[in-house]
């Protein structure tokens, strides 16, 4: 609790005591207020705590814009869609991401997941313990109190909508990407593809104001060009990455912008093992294969080491006068696009040769160079001993 700017002989009322501490700490306010949100018991964890913490950054005005990556069935979606807005409408800090007057738009792939996201909500903020506590600083009005939206007395209100809806004027002061890619579809490259063009052309211009708005996009990772990777990729925006792998991966270590790094220290270190032990993670990782439980699990798309071809069995080639080995063929691969568009995929080109060590087949690739050209243009590459070792 922060206490700051109260004079010290100030008498405090035990249910004042816990309203402020609840108001700092949103991991505690969705601890005792689990009982409204799930029927199951709640489970301590330092993981959806780390979520805590960033997400109060948002509230804070520290962070913008957040990813957030962690394996399903961890209560990502009770306290980013349940409990992160109804926190935020308790604050008596105001500002243009805290306080009741907070404007929310919640999306999903799925409608009636963020319909009953959204009710839980309601539900959270309708409670006798919420009312007990925050039921004067503001109500929610009833003639915009639906599944869809409902509106508080202050301005406030949360909004749901489903990834692909049309979102003309509409918007948000925080905007919360709640698994943008459903599972199902993973391998479906024209999902992927329809998500991200939803995202650019439509979700990202919904900031009621860009100076002070923030996004936070949270999913378990289903694909290298999935929501995640998207926004990664087009290094658009100063984003604030929070990864939290099944399996810890000395590999992957960072510090986010506000000084969280991952506590574990033990190569394959679980998550949360209380919630998901040894037993329970190999079984999901031989139903879910190498593919899906890199990216579900590991937050990976890519299985560490390669998945097919592994990464351990490439290598540079050493030769003293720099020659290639006798090759028994030599195959050339080529990848032709039609634009010189820097945005647009360039032209490619490999040189592949097979040869044999040993009696074991190798593979080498001898060549390889890419550029922008546009249909029917033509492209001499230089040859290696041309390009001065480049």
């Amino acid at each position: 609790m922060d206490f700051e700017g109260l004079p010290i002989d100030v008498d405090l009322s035990l249910m004042e005591l816990d309203r402020m501490d609840y108001e700092e700490s949103l991991y505690r306010f969705l601890r005792d207020g689990w009982r409204w949100i799930d029927p199951s018991p709640f489970a301590d964890g330092w993981a959806l705590e780390a979520v805590a913490e960033h997400l109060e950054a948002v509230a804070w005005g520290d962070i913008k814009n957040l990813i957030i990556n962690i394996p399903p069935r961890m209560g990502k979606s009770s306290i980013t869609s349940v409990a992160f807005p109804a926190w935020v409408w308790a604050q008596r800090r105001i500002s243009p991401t805290s306080g009741p007057s907070v404007q929310f738009l919640h999306a999903s792939y799925d409608q009636k997941l963020s319909l009953r996201d959204s009710v839980k909500c309601r539900r959270l903020i309708d409670s006798p313990w919420y009312q007990s506590m925050w039921g004067d600083r503001f109500n929610l009005v009833g003639d915009q109190n639906t599944k869809f939206r409902f509106d508080n007395n202050t301005n406030g209100s949360r909004l749901s909508t489903s990834v692909g809806s049309a979102l003309t004027g509409e918007g948000g002061s925080i905007i919360v990407v709640d698994d943008p890619n459903a599972a199902m579809e993973a391998a479906n490259a024209a999902s992927i593809e329809a998500t991200n063009e939803w995202w650019d052309i439509a979700l990202s211009t919904r900031l009621n104001d860009a100076r002070t708005g923030a996004f936070v996009v949270i999913q378990q990772r289903l694909g290298e060009e999935d929501l995640t990777g998207h926004i990664l990729s087009t290094n658009s925006g100063n984003w604030t990455h929070l990864c939290l792998p099944m399996r810890y991966d000395p590999s992957r270590s960072f510090t986010t912008s506000i000084g969280w790094s991952d506590p574990r220290t033990e190569d394959g270190e679980l998550l949360d093992p209380d919630r998901f032990g040894e037993t329970q993670v190999k079984e999901l990782e031989i139903k879910l294969g190498p593919w899906a439980s890199a990216g579900q699990l590991q937050q990976s798309p890519t299985p560490r080491g390669g998945g097919i071809f592994k990464r351990d069995w490439w290598q540079l080639w050493e030769s003293p006068d720099d020659s290639f080995p006798p090759m028994e063929y030599v195959l050339v691969s080529a990848d032709t696009a039609y634009t010189e568009k820097e945005t647009n995929d360039p032209t490619g080109c490999t040189v592949w040769g097979l040869w044999y060590d040993k009696g074991a087949p190798r593979v080498m690739l001898m060549y390889a160079w890419r550029k922008h050209l546009e249909m029917n243009g033509v492209y001499t590459p230089r040859l290696p001993d041309e390009t001065n070792g480049e």
